[in-house]
């Protein structure tokens, strides 16, 4: 799931460290990224690309850009 997620940030241009903030009314990367992944068998259930996203920001893969 983290692997297929971070490949995702990449492919849509995107370095993982410094993800850009969301403008406002806007969707952001991740929301692109769940859209990706919405039919994926490994992203079944409610919560898990949430659970899989916020382990790579726990672990420093994602971090916001500043």
């Amino acid at each position: 799931q983290e692997q297929v997620i971070m490949r995702l940030i990449r492919e849509a241009g995107h370095d993982p460290l410094r993800v850009p903030m969301n403008e406002p009314g806007k969707p952001g990367i991740k929301s692109h990224v769940r859209k990706l992944v919405v039919r994926d068998p490994i992203f079944t259930g409610s919560n898990v690309f949430n659970k899989a996203w916020e382990r790579l920001r726990s672990r420093g893969e994602i971090a916001d850009q500043h």
